[in-house]
């Protein structure tokens, strides 16, 4: 996928749209692992042309993310407002191979803590449904790995434990964030 200058005709009520990476620069000719460890913008609104709304519209409304329907192909660059808890909830999928989880806040209830003889008072069902196809997963979870491994999410490295995940900012660098998972857990740091 080419990384370089794209014009979207009428994208921006009727305006012409100039997508730019974060940097001003870009590469070139690229993999979609390499444009996506090193958040090349151009490239995923070409992603995203390619896809057209309509793919995009049924992938957002499968990941029940509370976007408006008027969606524009600037939801390529994160452009829509969501919550770490939204997010968090949607990086679930890559390693549980497909499946979203239903985020569950109290797991088990004992009505005595660290004693052998505890009784169970409650324990939450796991909810789960298939949004994505095991293979997807996969090579999402390859490409999340490799963002850690060789691009912007290089610092999770330290953790010292396999880890994928996708770093972003917003303009002007006023927020930050990274959603990152093992095969245990999955964060978001905002």
């Amino acid at each position: 996928i080419r990384d370089e200058p794209l014009v979207v005709p009428k994208a921006n009520n009727g305006k012409d749209w100039c997508p730019q990476n974060y940097d001003g620069k870009y590469l070139g000719p690229l993999s979609l692992e390499m444009a996506l460890a090193k958040s090349r913008n151009t490239v995923a609104v070409r992603i995203a042309l390619l896809l057209g709304l309509d793919k995009i519209k049924e992938m957002v409304k499968k990941l029940e993310f509370r976007f408006p329907n008027n969606i524009n192909y600037s939801v390529a660059l994160g452009a829509y407002e969501t919550t770490p808890f939204e997010l968090t909830r949607a990086y679930t999928i890559f390693p549980e191979m497909g499946y979203m989880i239903e985020p569950r806040f109290i797991i088990d209830i004992y009505d005595k803590v660290f004693e052998d003889n505890a009784t169970l008072l409650y324990k939450s069902e796991l909810q789960k449904k298939s949004v994505i196809s095991p293979y997807t997963a996969y090579i999402m979870n390859k490409f999340l790995q490799a963002v850690v491994q060789k691009g912007t999410g290089r610092c999770a490295k330290a953790l010292g434990v396999p880890v994928a995940g996708k770093t972003g900012t917003t303009q002007d660098y006023r927020d930050a964030w990274f959603i990152g998972y093992t095969p245990i857990y999955t964060c978001s740091v905002w």
